[in-house]
Protein backbone atom coordinates (compact mmCIF):
# COMPACT_ATOMS: atom_id res chain seq x y z
CA UNK A 1 0.00 0.00 0.00
CA UNK A 2 3.16 2.46 0.24
CA UNK A 3 3.93 1.82 -2.71
CA UNK A 4 0.19 3.47 -4.15
CA UNK A 5 0.61 6.29 -2.32
CA UNK A 6 3.94 6.76 -3.89
CA UNK A 7 2.77 6.18 -6.79
CA UNK A 8 -0.58 8.46 -6.68
CA UNK A 9 2.09 11.10 -4.98
CA UNK A 10 4.33 11.02 -8.02
CA UNK A 11 1.39 11.17 -10.57
CA UNK A 12 0.89 14.73 -9.56
CA UNK A 13 4.52 15.75 -9.16
CA UNK A 14 5.33 14.90 -12.86
CA UNK A 15 4.25 16.87 -15.85
CA UNK A 16 0.63 17.23 -15.56
CA UNK A 17 -0.32 17.38 -19.25
CA UNK A 18 -1.04 13.75 -20.15
CA UNK A 19 0.60 12.31 -23.07
CA UNK A 20 -1.21 13.23 -26.15
CA UNK A 21 -0.94 12.23 -29.68
CA UNK A 22 1.21 14.63 -32.03
CA UNK A 23 -1.15 17.64 -32.48
CA UNK A 24 -2.60 18.53 -36.17
CA UNK A 25 -1.08 21.05 -37.69
CA UNK A 26 -2.05 24.62 -37.29
CA UNK A 27 -1.79 27.57 -39.66
CA UNK A 28 -0.38 29.95 -37.18
CA UNK A 29 0.22 32.76 -39.56
CA UNK A 30 -3.28 32.86 -40.63
CA UNK A 31 -4.88 32.48 -37.15
CA UNK A 32 -2.87 35.66 -36.42
CA UNK A 33 -3.57 37.42 -39.29
CA UNK A 34 -6.94 36.86 -39.20
CA UNK A 35 -7.22 37.93 -35.36
CA UNK A 36 -5.69 40.74 -35.83
CA UNK A 37 -7.97 41.81 -38.96
CA UNK A 38 -10.92 41.10 -36.73
CA UNK A 39 -9.55 43.14 -33.59
CA UNK A 40 -9.47 46.44 -36.18
CA UNK A 41 -12.80 45.78 -37.14
CA UNK A 42 -15.03 44.14 -34.78
CA UNK A 43 -16.32 47.23 -33.75
CA UNK A 44 -17.86 47.92 -37.23
CA UNK A 45 -21.53 47.84 -37.22
CA UNK A 46 -21.86 44.93 -39.94
CA UNK A 47 -19.15 42.40 -38.12
CA UNK A 48 -21.21 39.36 -36.72
CA UNK A 49 -19.57 36.98 -34.46
CA UNK A 50 -22.42 33.62 -33.79
CA UNK A 51 -22.87 30.57 -31.95
CA UNK A 52 -24.67 27.62 -32.61
CA UNK A 53 -25.47 24.68 -29.72
CA UNK A 54 -26.22 21.02 -31.69
CA UNK A 55 -29.15 18.99 -31.24
CA UNK A 56 -27.73 17.33 -27.97
CA UNK A 57 -26.10 20.80 -26.74
CA UNK A 58 -22.62 18.42 -26.45
CA UNK A 59 -20.94 20.77 -28.77
CA UNK A 60 -20.77 24.23 -29.92
CA UNK A 61 -19.99 25.87 -33.60
CA UNK A 62 -18.96 29.52 -33.76
CA UNK A 63 -19.03 32.03 -36.88
CA UNK A 64 -17.19 35.17 -37.66
CA UNK A 65 -18.16 37.32 -40.47
CA UNK A 66 -16.31 40.51 -41.32
CA UNK A 67 -17.30 42.18 -44.55
CA UNK A 68 -14.56 45.25 -45.58
CA UNK A 69 -14.07 47.51 -48.26
CA UNK A 70 -10.01 48.35 -47.66
CA UNK A 71 -6.76 49.37 -49.67
CA UNK A 72 -5.63 47.19 -51.40
CA UNK A 73 -2.02 47.96 -49.48
CA UNK A 74 -3.60 47.63 -45.85
CA UNK A 75 -1.16 46.07 -44.21
CA UNK A 76 -3.75 43.93 -41.90
CA UNK A 77 -5.28 42.61 -45.23
CA UNK A 78 -2.52 41.92 -46.77
CA UNK A 79 -1.25 39.96 -44.11
CA UNK A 80 -4.11 37.90 -44.72
CA UNK A 81 -3.79 37.39 -47.92
CA UNK A 82 -0.06 36.10 -47.65
CA UNK A 83 -0.92 34.02 -44.68
CA UNK A 84 -3.84 31.94 -47.38
CA UNK A 85 -0.68 30.66 -49.34
CA UNK A 86 1.74 30.48 -46.58
CA UNK A 87 -0.43 28.00 -44.62
CA UNK A 88 -1.53 26.21 -47.51
CA UNK A 89 1.15 23.22 -45.77
CA UNK A 90 -0.64 23.38 -42.86
CA UNK A 91 -4.38 22.50 -43.75
CA UNK A 92 -6.51 19.63 -44.92
CA UNK A 93 -8.04 21.52 -47.57
CA UNK A 94 -7.28 24.59 -49.70
CA UNK A 95 -8.96 26.51 -52.54
CA UNK A 96 -7.86 29.65 -54.28
CA UNK A 97 -10.48 30.90 -56.94
CA UNK A 98 -9.70 33.21 -59.16
CA UNK A 99 -12.26 35.86 -60.43
CA UNK A 100 -14.24 35.24 -63.18
CA UNK A 101 -14.06 31.64 -62.78
CA UNK A 102 -14.36 28.28 -60.65
CA UNK A 103 -17.46 27.24 -58.11
CA UNK A 104 -19.65 29.21 -55.23
CA UNK A 105 -19.26 28.08 -51.59
CA UNK A 106 -21.12 27.63 -48.51
CA UNK A 107 -20.05 26.00 -45.04
CA UNK A 108 -22.02 24.35 -42.51
CA UNK A 109 -21.93 25.88 -38.89
CA UNK A 110 -23.93 23.40 -37.16
CA UNK A 111 -26.80 20.83 -37.50
CA UNK A 112 -29.68 23.08 -36.53
CA UNK A 113 -27.95 26.39 -38.22
CA UNK A 114 -28.40 27.87 -41.87
CA UNK A 115 -25.26 27.28 -43.95
CA UNK A 116 -23.35 30.53 -44.71
CA UNK A 117 -21.95 31.76 -48.34
CA UNK A 118 -18.80 31.94 -48.84
CA UNK A 119 -18.74 33.13 -52.20
CA UNK A 120 -21.95 34.38 -53.59
CA UNK A 121 -20.92 35.31 -57.03
CA UNK A 122 -17.76 34.10 -59.17
CA UNK A 123 -17.09 37.78 -59.97
CA UNK A 124 -15.10 37.48 -56.79
CA UNK A 125 -11.43 36.10 -55.89
CA UNK A 126 -11.81 33.52 -53.30
CA UNK A 127 -9.69 31.65 -50.63
CA UNK A 128 -10.62 28.95 -48.35
CA UNK A 129 -8.30 26.73 -45.72
CA UNK A 130 -9.60 24.08 -43.49
CA UNK A 131 -7.27 22.77 -40.59
CA UNK A 132 -8.21 20.42 -38.52
CA UNK A 133 -8.81 21.33 -34.67
CA UNK A 134 -5.68 20.53 -32.76
CA UNK A 135 -7.19 18.77 -29.87
CA UNK A 136 -10.76 17.64 -31.27
CA UNK A 137 -10.44 15.82 -34.46
CA UNK A 138 -14.27 16.19 -34.38
CA UNK A 139 -13.97 20.07 -35.70
CA UNK A 140 -11.88 22.06 -38.00
CA UNK A 141 -11.13 25.37 -38.41
CA UNK A 142 -12.34 26.88 -41.64
CA UNK A 143 -10.80 30.42 -42.72
CA UNK A 144 -12.21 31.82 -45.93
CA UNK A 145 -11.83 35.30 -47.82
CA UNK A 146 -14.09 36.42 -50.80
CA UNK A 147 -13.57 39.69 -52.88
CA UNK A 148 -13.74 41.79 -55.11
CA UNK A 149 -10.67 44.50 -56.92
CA UNK A 150 -12.30 48.27 -57.52
CA UNK A 151 -11.08 51.33 -58.80
CA UNK A 152 -11.60 54.39 -56.50
CA UNK A 153 -9.81 57.40 -58.37
CA UNK A 154 -6.94 55.17 -59.05
CA UNK A 155 -6.49 53.68 -55.67
CA UNK A 156 -7.34 49.91 -55.53
CA UNK A 157 -9.94 48.57 -53.47
CA UNK A 158 -10.66 45.31 -52.33
CA UNK A 159 -14.60 45.13 -50.91
CA UNK A 160 -15.34 41.80 -50.03
CA UNK A 161 -15.77 40.01 -46.39
CA UNK A 162 -13.39 37.27 -44.38
CA UNK A 163 -14.82 34.44 -42.01
CA UNK A 164 -13.88 32.31 -39.72
CA UNK A 165 -15.90 29.18 -38.70
CA UNK A 166 -15.12 26.71 -36.40
CA UNK A 167 -17.39 23.61 -36.66
CA UNK A 168 -18.09 19.54 -37.40
CA UNK A 169 -16.01 17.94 -40.16
CA UNK A 170 -17.68 15.76 -41.49
CA UNK A 171 -14.54 13.46 -43.21
CA UNK A 172 -13.18 12.92 -39.73
CA UNK A 173 -12.55 8.77 -39.04
CA UNK A 174 -14.22 7.05 -36.04
CA UNK A 175 -10.42 6.07 -35.09
CA UNK A 176 -9.21 9.89 -35.10
CA UNK A 177 -12.12 10.53 -32.43
CA UNK A 178 -11.34 7.44 -30.28
CA UNK A 179 -7.64 8.50 -30.28
CA UNK A 180 -8.64 12.30 -29.35
CA UNK A 181 -8.79 13.47 -25.75
CA UNK A 182 -12.31 13.97 -24.32
CA UNK A 183 -13.60 17.64 -23.43
CA UNK A 184 -13.86 17.56 -19.42
CA UNK A 185 -16.16 19.88 -17.25
CA UNK A 186 -14.87 22.87 -15.92
CA UNK A 187 -16.67 25.46 -12.99
CA UNK A 188 -14.85 28.66 -11.59
CA UNK A 189 -16.30 29.92 -8.81
CA UNK A 190 -14.51 33.49 -8.25
CA UNK A 191 -15.02 35.40 -5.24
CA UNK A 192 -13.43 39.31 -4.85
CA UNK A 193 -11.61 40.04 -1.09
CA UNK A 194 -13.15 43.34 0.03
CA UNK A 195 -11.21 45.97 -1.53
CA UNK A 196 -11.98 44.56 -4.86
CA UNK A 197 -15.97 43.76 -3.56
CA UNK A 198 -17.48 47.02 -4.65
CA UNK A 199 -15.42 47.80 -7.68
CA UNK A 200 -14.99 45.12 -10.42
CA UNK A 201 -18.34 44.94 -12.45
CA UNK A 202 -16.92 42.44 -14.67
CA UNK A 203 -14.51 39.78 -15.38
CA UNK A 204 -13.40 39.18 -18.65
CA UNK A 205 -11.79 35.83 -19.55
CA UNK A 206 -9.30 34.23 -22.00
CA UNK A 207 -8.10 31.41 -23.31
CA UNK A 208 -6.13 29.73 -25.98
CA UNK A 209 -6.85 26.42 -25.81
CA UNK A 210 -8.27 25.64 -29.87
CA UNK A 211 -11.86 24.87 -29.60
CA UNK A 212 -12.40 26.59 -26.48
CA UNK A 213 -15.90 28.80 -26.37
CA UNK A 214 -13.85 32.07 -26.10
CA UNK A 215 -11.03 31.41 -28.70
CA UNK A 216 -12.27 34.29 -30.95
CA UNK A 217 -12.69 36.83 -28.27
CA UNK A 218 -13.05 37.28 -24.68
CA UNK A 219 -15.90 35.75 -22.35
CA UNK A 220 -17.24 38.55 -20.53
CA UNK A 221 -18.94 37.21 -16.67
CA UNK A 222 -20.78 39.89 -14.51
CA UNK A 223 -19.72 40.08 -11.07
CA UNK A 224 -22.85 39.93 -8.42
CA UNK A 225 -21.89 40.97 -4.95
CA UNK A 226 -18.72 39.74 -5.52
CA UNK A 227 -19.10 37.08 -7.23
CA UNK A 228 -19.23 35.17 -10.18
CA UNK A 229 -19.46 31.50 -11.73
CA UNK A 230 -18.03 30.13 -15.20
CA UNK A 231 -18.54 27.09 -16.61
CA UNK A 232 -17.14 25.34 -19.63
CA UNK A 233 -15.04 21.97 -21.05
CA UNK A 234 -12.06 22.09 -21.73
CA UNK A 235 -9.48 19.15 -22.93
CA UNK A 236 -6.03 19.96 -21.08
CA UNK A 237 -4.68 21.65 -18.21
CA UNK A 238 -4.90 24.97 -19.63
CA UNK A 239 -3.67 28.81 -18.82
CA UNK A 240 -7.06 31.06 -18.50
CA UNK A 241 -5.68 35.03 -18.72
CA UNK A 242 -8.34 37.15 -16.69
CA UNK A 243 -8.64 41.07 -16.12
CA UNK A 244 -11.34 42.96 -14.09
CA UNK A 245 -13.21 45.69 -15.39
CA UNK A 246 -14.01 48.57 -12.86
CA UNK A 247 -17.09 50.68 -12.24
CA UNK A 248 -14.89 53.47 -14.00
CA UNK A 249 -14.70 51.43 -16.72
CA UNK A 250 -10.89 50.61 -16.52
CA UNK A 251 -9.12 47.33 -16.56
CA UNK A 252 -6.85 45.59 -14.75
CA UNK A 253 -3.57 43.84 -16.65
CA UNK A 254 -4.36 40.10 -18.09
CA UNK A 255 -3.52 37.59 -15.16
CA UNK A 256 -2.91 33.58 -15.76
CA UNK A 257 -5.28 31.15 -13.92
CA UNK A 258 -4.36 27.41 -14.47
CA UNK A 259 -7.40 25.44 -15.09
CA UNK A 260 -7.43 21.74 -15.05
CA UNK A 261 -10.26 19.67 -16.98
CA UNK A 262 -12.70 18.04 -14.96
CA UNK A 263 -12.80 19.83 -11.50
CA UNK A 264 -14.84 22.36 -9.91
CA UNK A 265 -12.66 25.37 -8.29
CA UNK A 266 -13.02 28.46 -5.54
CA UNK A 267 -10.19 30.92 -6.25
CA UNK A 268 -10.18 34.63 -4.18
CA UNK A 269 -9.10 36.90 -6.14
CA UNK A 270 -7.46 40.21 -5.43
CA UNK A 271 -6.22 43.23 -7.29
CA UNK A 272 -2.95 41.85 -8.16
CA UNK A 273 -3.05 37.97 -7.87
CA UNK A 274 -5.20 35.20 -6.68
CA UNK A 275 -5.36 32.49 -4.89
CA UNK A 276 -6.88 28.98 -4.81
CA UNK A 277 -10.02 28.05 -1.80
CA UNK A 278 -11.17 24.73 -2.41
CA UNK A 279 -10.90 22.35 -5.69
CA UNK A 280 -13.24 19.06 -6.37
CA UNK A 281 -12.47 16.61 -9.09
CA UNK A 282 -15.68 15.76 -10.97
CA UNK A 283 -16.78 11.79 -11.09
CA UNK A 284 -17.06 10.26 -14.65
CA UNK A 285 -20.06 9.22 -16.31
CA UNK A 286 -18.57 6.03 -17.70
CA UNK A 287 -18.63 1.78 -16.58
CA UNK A 288 -15.64 2.10 -14.26
CA UNK A 289 -15.77 -0.36 -11.24
CA UNK A 290 -15.91 1.46 -8.15
CA UNK A 291 -12.13 0.91 -7.08
CA UNK A 292 -11.49 2.40 -10.77
CA UNK A 293 -13.19 5.28 -10.14
CA UNK A 294 -11.87 6.02 -6.27
CA UNK A 295 -7.86 5.71 -8.03
CA UNK A 296 -9.20 7.97 -10.99
CA UNK A 297 -10.88 10.83 -9.21
CA UNK A 298 -7.96 10.88 -6.33
CA UNK A 299 -5.47 11.38 -9.31
CA UNK A 300 -7.44 13.95 -11.34
CA UNK A 301 -7.61 16.03 -7.67
CA UNK A 302 -3.90 15.63 -6.77
CA UNK A 303 -3.62 16.53 -10.75
CA UNK A 304 -5.34 19.85 -9.52
CA UNK A 305 -3.81 20.20 -6.05
CA UNK A 306 -0.49 20.25 -7.99
CA UNK A 307 -1.70 23.22 -10.70
CA UNK A 308 -2.47 25.27 -7.23
CA UNK A 309 1.12 24.47 -5.43
CA UNK A 310 2.95 25.49 -9.16
CA UNK A 311 0.87 28.70 -8.96
CA UNK A 312 1.73 29.36 -5.42
CA UNK A 313 5.47 28.45 -6.44
CA UNK A 314 5.03 31.58 -8.86
CA UNK A 315 3.83 33.99 -7.09
CA UNK A 316 6.18 33.40 -4.31
CA UNK A 317 9.42 33.43 -7.07
CA UNK A 318 7.78 36.94 -8.03
CA UNK A 319 7.79 38.15 -4.56
CA UNK A 320 10.73 37.38 -3.64
CA UNK A 321 12.33 39.87 -6.40
CA UNK A 322 10.71 42.61 -4.18
CA UNK A 323 13.86 44.34 -2.32
CA UNK A 324 13.39 44.71 1.26
CA UNK A 325 13.62 48.83 0.62
CA UNK A 326 10.53 48.67 -1.04
CA UNK A 327 7.63 50.75 0.28
CA UNK A 328 5.29 47.83 0.74
CA UNK A 329 7.72 45.12 1.71
CA UNK A 330 5.94 44.64 4.58
CA UNK A 331 2.90 43.63 3.01
CA UNK A 332 4.96 41.57 0.62
CA UNK A 333 6.30 39.54 3.77
CA UNK A 334 3.02 38.89 4.87
CA UNK A 335 1.92 37.35 1.62
CA UNK A 336 4.62 35.74 1.53
CA UNK A 337 3.89 33.86 5.17
CA UNK A 338 0.51 33.20 3.67
CA UNK A 339 1.62 31.64 0.79
CA UNK A 340 4.03 29.51 2.10
CA UNK A 341 0.86 28.39 4.69
CA UNK A 342 -1.17 27.82 1.37
CA UNK A 343 1.43 25.45 -0.13
CA UNK A 344 2.14 23.53 3.29
CA UNK A 345 -2.22 22.89 3.88
CA UNK A 346 -2.55 21.62 0.17
CA UNK A 347 0.70 19.37 0.85
CA UNK A 348 -0.85 17.87 3.47
CA UNK A 349 -4.48 17.26 1.73
CA UNK A 350 -2.65 15.58 -0.89
CA UNK A 351 -1.13 13.04 1.48
CA UNK A 352 -4.43 12.38 3.53
CA UNK A 353 -6.05 11.78 0.21
CA UNK A 354 -3.36 9.64 -1.05
CA UNK A 355 -3.78 7.87 2.59
CA UNK A 356 -7.47 7.78 2.19
CA UNK A 357 -7.88 5.97 -1.06
CA UNK A 358 -5.33 3.45 -0.47
CA UNK A 359 -6.93 2.88 2.97
CA UNK A 360 -10.87 2.19 1.08
CA UNK A 361 -9.11 -0.11 -1.38
CA UNK A 362 -7.28 -2.43 1.05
Amino acid sequence: MRKFISLLLFICSINILAAELPPAPQPEALQTAVDDFFAEHRKDKDFRSMSFWSRDFSAESSACECPFSCSSKDAKLAAVLKAFVTDEKNSYQYIHEVAGSGMLYSTNVGEISPRIVTRKSTDQEFYMLCAKNALNPRFRVMYAIAFVRKNNGGEEILEGTLFKVSSPRTDFSEEELNDAPKAQRYMLEGVFDDELRDDVTMIGLKCPEPGSRWETGIWKERVFEGRFVYKTSLFKNTDILYSYVYKDGSKSPWRILEATPNTNVKVLFHKHDHEFIDMEALGTDDKKTGEKKAVDKAEETLKTYSVMLKSINDQIKELRKVKSSAPDYESVKNRLKKLHSQAEEITDKMQRLAEKVAKELE
